[in-house]
């Protein structure tokens, strides 16, 4: 059989004297045999220990799963865009600055108004 991890889910205290080893929550192991008796497995915890542990403490960490990917960096021009102060040297609002319309409504031909 192949080796696997799993994660312990309940803090166990395995007995002195036996082949039993004590495991914490939220450890992770490496699962050696699962052949050894009814409920019981036998694995290595991370500083290389050896031991026998009940099967309903642990959890089966699938392969399959997906590896835990961080997340991607952004371009600088994409995560800054919330941030006022990365667009103080920007010009890019310049030509919304003018007041176009104003001009255009005080250059044009005075209206006449004919009566008749």
């Amino acid at each position: 059989m192949a080796t696997f991890k799993a994660r312990v889910l309940y803090d166990f205290q395995g007995e002195s004297g036996t082949a039993e080893m004590t495991i914490s929550a939220g450890e992770l192991l490496t699962v050696t045999r699962t052949d050894v008796g009814e409920g019981w497995w036998e694995g290595l915890n991370s500083k290389g220990q050896s031991g026998l542990f009940p099967e309903a403490y642990v959890e089966r960490i699938n392969a399959s799963s997906p590896p835990n990917i961080p997340a991607p960096v952004l371009p600088p021009q994409a995560s800054d865009w919330g941030d006022p102060q990365s667009h103080q040297d920007d010009d890019w609002d310049d030509d919304w600055d003018d007041d176009t319309y104003s001009e255009i409504a005080n250059n044009h031909a005075p209206s006449q108004t004919i009566y008749m």
